[in-house]
């Protein structure tokens, strides 16, 4: 065999080698791009549920504690959550954009909808605050019904 037939079967080899390994690359490059944009999204929501959470927890809070002790301050917080903040409803609105399952989503409607069932006992608890009847105002915020 000729020695320049060998030096065109090693370039065809080394080029056929050397683009086999940059594919590769691509795309191994690209499987770890998809792999962290997962870890990014399950983080996200990660936080997102512990947004949800901690957005009813804090209504429960401070209208628990507005019935408890009459202050004012918890009232107003409780508003500002349900009407200017809404934490509750930027994070589903936000899961939806991820495009969280649909099964996902209607459980978290569903508890949407007993929050707002809550939201028109605590707003009878506020009105007997309101004629400083806190007896009932508290049997309504720690009693069986609001459980």
């Amino acid at each position: 065999m000729k020695i320049s037939k060998m030096v065109r079967i090693f370039v065809a080899v080394f080029v056929t080698l050397s683009i086999c390994t940059v594919t590769l690359t691509l795309l191994s490059s690209n499987a770890n791009e998809d792999v962290e944009r997962a870890f990014e999204e399950q983080a996200e929501y990660r936080e997102l549920g512990l947004q949800l959470m901690n957005a009813s927890d804090f209504l429960t809070q401070m209208a628990q504690h507005y019935v408890q002790f009459g202050d004012r301050y918890y009232y107003d917080a409780y508003w500002y959550e349900v009407e200017v903040a809404q934490n509750r409803g930027n994070a589903i609105a936000r899961l939806a954009e991820l495009g969280a399952p649909q099964n996902e989503l209607d459980l978290i409607t569903r508890a949407g909808e007993y929050s707002t069932t809550l939201i028109i006992l605590e707003e009878r608890a506020f009105a007997y605050v309101a004629e400083s009847d806190f007896d009932t105002a508290r049997y309504l915020m720690f009693g069986p019904l609001y459980e």
